[in-house]
């Protein structure tokens, strides 16, 4: 590097050193070292800012360039200049959004008023469809596997579910009792996730599945002790196919 600053004071240059590296926190920067952030790499004479330059520090250590060290530059540092057109298109674009958002938010606030003391059959649908779909694909894929609903896949998008759709169809088959069940399950799809490193633990009392069970008065200590002795079922029919058998009757 030394031999190189040499080189190019022997021509009478004035070379700088500069770095290939970013100052961040923390860093100590040699002196008289230019770092990345402070200049721009440039051709011989393309600005009148335009010195030689020596790497001083990085893999390219030693070699020679051109670099140009002023952040005013219009060259190497050019300003984007906006034409009359252009911010009269942005003004009225920005106008177009204002209006929109009031405009989304009066009609919120005019539904807002119209919602009825008790709710009909179609808030009770409209939430319950509208929460479903906002869960994630992987919480929809466990509801439909707790209620064991069929899950057709389409042979063309890919052949994903779209479990919104098939879920419409069945809420519209249910009761408003049995579609404030149905959220219950919303809420709670995301625990029904056990994770393989749990190693058959007890799940965390402080889920929302622990705390709605002990609310409920479940008696999970019970039920896990249960499991734990019984030896898995090969039919594969889980607790809620279970509980829609009669009292009293015994599962072959």
């Amino acid at each position: 590097m030394q031999l190189r600053v040499k080189e190019l004071e022997g021509s009478g240059q004035k070379p700088v050193q500069v770095s290939e590296s970013h100052l961040y926190y923390g860093f100590k920067p040699q002196p008289d070292v230019i770092y990345r952030d402070d200049y721009r790499e440039a051709k011989k004479g393309e600005c009148a800012a335009t010195v030689a330059a020596v790497m001083a520090e990085g893999k390219n250590v030693g070699s020679t360039l051109h670099v140009c060290t002023d952040k005013q530059c219009k060259v190497h540092h050019p300003r984007v200049t906006i034409s009359p057109e252009e911010r009269e298109q942005r003004r009225k674009q920005a106008e177009a959004v204002r209006v929109q958002l009031e405009y989304r938010k009066r009609l919120l606030s005019e539904i807002y008023k119209r919602v009825p003391a008790e709710l009909t059959r179609h808030e009770v649908d409209f939430v319950a469809l509208r929460y479903f779909e906002q869960l994630g694909h992987d919480s929809q894929h466990r509801i439909f596997k707790f209620f064991e609903w069929e899950e057709t896949k389409p042979k063309a998008n890919g052949g994903c579910v779209d479990y919104p759709k098939l879920a419409s169809g069945k809420l519209e088959k249910m009761t408003t009792a049995e579609i404030g069940k149905f959220l219950i399950v919303c809420a709670l799809a995301s625990d029904l996730y056990c994770p393989t490193y749990v190693g058959g633990g007890m799940h965390t009392r402080d889920s929302n599945l622990a705390r709605e069970a002990a609310h409920y008065k479940v008696n999970a200590e019970r039920i896990l002790h249960e499991l734990k002795e019984k030896p898995a079922s090969k039919t594969g029919k889980n607790s809620l196919t279970s509980a829609k058998a009669k009292p009293g009757t015994k599962k072959k």
